[in-house]
């Protein structure tokens, strides 16, 4: 008889090893489980919005702040090329006096300046000498907003030597003169250009050319703090000025101003009255202070002017005017510890 086979076992159904019972049926999460994923969820979503805010909040203010910086340094590399131009034009006004011709000037000058220039260097001519000229500076530098407005404020002393015209050796002591100087400059063709000279005045040695007060204490340096209080009263000076020609009251100015400037003032702020017109006051400063005397200080502003009358009623603007460069001193007084404009001194506008 053949053998049976064996027989097996009947395997009950259950779950195949290793895979669990439950496999492919979705847990059910815990109320609180789901409560805490959905927190977590929303606090990441915050994470991440705060963590891109800030990032376009610091990207924007590094990029204002490298905005202003160069800013900062465009206005450094404009008040350094005018230096250097300035200087050049000194460097050039030696051969100038030295040939008493201003055709080494001609690269540093405008036509107006190289003309003003010529006409000075008249008075030279006729001594039947040439010179030698130097110069220790002292500078104040603006440009002013437009870009091709500047302006020098130079606290120098000059040295100026007779020559023989023929050897151009010395043929005479050195003249040693602190004088007070503004210089404009135009930007014309890509470079800095002087186009006009004015001086203050000089240290009362030599009775031709003026005086100014700052020529005078050039070797006595001003306290800062005072200086700094006399520049601000000055700067409030002009905003009375500024406040009482925008409205027509001459309150402002009363504050500000003693006679006999003050009576000018009022005289021409009449005027404004009567014209039923306004006058905005624009300008820009290059000023330097020096004292008289403990109570009395003198300020020497080189200013662009960018003013306009304009209709009182309407508030409309007469027509343009184009900037002027201005070059004025003001005598103030120290009234109870104020210090208030009483004389103004007008030296050009050009």
């Amino acid at each position: 008889m053949a053998p049976r086979p064996t027989e097996q076992a009947a395997i009950p159904p259950g779950p195949t090893p290793g895979i669990p019972a439950d496999a492919g049926t979705p847990p059910v999460k815990d109320p609180a489980q789901r409560r805490f994923d959905r927190l977590i969820v929303g606090l990441t979503v915050l994470l991440v919005a705060a963590l891109i805010g800030g990032l376009v909040a610091y990207t924007h203010a590094h990029d204002q702040s490298a905005a202003k910086a160069r800013l900062r340094r465009e206005a450094a590399q404009r008040v350094a090329d005018v230096k250097r131009a300035y200087l050049d034009y000194y460097a050039a006004l030696g051969s100038a006096y030295a040939q008493l011709s201003v055709t080494p000037l001609q690269p540093f000058e405008t036509a107006a300046g190289l003309q003003q220039e010529d006409h000075t260097m008249a008075s030279f001519r006729q001594t039947g000498y040439h010179y030698s000229l130097t110069a220790d500076h002292d500078l104040h530098v603006v440009v002013y907003s437009g870009g091709d407005l500047a302006s020098v404020d130079d606290n120098l002393v000059q040295h100026t030597t007779p020559l023989d015209p023929t050897t151009l050796t010395p043929a005479g002591p050195v003249k040693n003169l602190p004088i007070h100087t503004s210089y404009a400059l135009t930007y014309e063709s890509g470079r800095w250009l002087v186009d006009s000279v004015v001086a203050f005045g000089a240290d009362g040695s030599d009775p031709q050319a003026g005086l100014s007060y700052a020529a005078v204490a050039r070797d006595k340096p001003m306290d800062p703090a005072l200086r700094s209080q006399i520049e601000r009263d000055y700067l409030a000076y002009w905003e009375a000025r500024k406040e009482a020609y925008q409205t027509l009251d001459p309150a402002p100015m009363r504050r500000a101003i003693l006679p006999p400037a003050l009576d000018k003032s009022l005289s021409l702020l009449a005027q404004q009255q009567q014209l039923k017109q306004g006058f905005a006051i624009r300008v820009e400063h290059n000023d330097r202070v020096a004292l008289k005397d403990p109570g009395t200080a003198y300020v020497y502003d080189t200013f662009a002017d960018s003013s306009y009358v304009f209709d009182f009623t309407t508030k409309s603007p007469a027509a343009s005017q184009p900037t002027m460069i201005s070059r004025e001193s003001f005598e103030m007084k120290n009234v109870g510890g104020v210090w208030k404009v009483d004389l103004v001194g007008v030296n050009s506008s050009k």
